[in-house]
């Protein structure tokens, strides 16, 4: 009895495609990023904290100098400063402003966080990672 194995080259070209894509998934992270800061940034709009729990309200006093508005969107300076960066196997969102920290973190004020991503979309990253990959 034989057993012959046809096609072994196409599959050794695809699997070598795969390896030179795994090696160096920058196009990949630069994907990745951007779907990172696009939910960093909607977190401004749905004023929620990672735990699903709203913002914090904004003081009595705070509240009627503002008269109104979203909250950590005055001017829009803050939510206007998240950027993204990608590299050869990382994606970084982030935000240089110096208050950015203290809100997010809640460090001397109520804590509003915006720095957070939902599990689903570390699923759907990870889903991206491995399509970008095999495709």
């Amino acid at each position: 009895m034989t057993v012959e194995i046809k096609g072994l080259d196409r599959v050794q070209r695809r699997f070598q495609k795969m390896q030179k894509k795994a090696a160096n998934p920058k196009k990949a992270m630069d994907v990745i990023g951007s779907m990172g800061w696009r939910e960093v940034v909607q977190n401004f709009d749905n004023e929620k904290n990672e735990d699903g729990t709203p913002w914090p309200a904004w003081s009595k006093k705070y509240a009627e100098k503002r008269k109104g508005g979203k909250m950590l969107r005055d001017k829009g300076t803050l939510r206007n400063s998240t950027r993204w960066k990608a590299s050869k196997n990382t994606a970084r969102i982030y935000n240089k402003l110096k208050y950015a920290r203290r809100h997010d973190q809640g460090i001397k004020m109520p804590q509003r966080q915006f720095m957070w991503l939902e599990k689903a979309t570390y699923k759907k990253m990870a889903n991206f990672i491995l399509k970008y990959i095999v495709k």
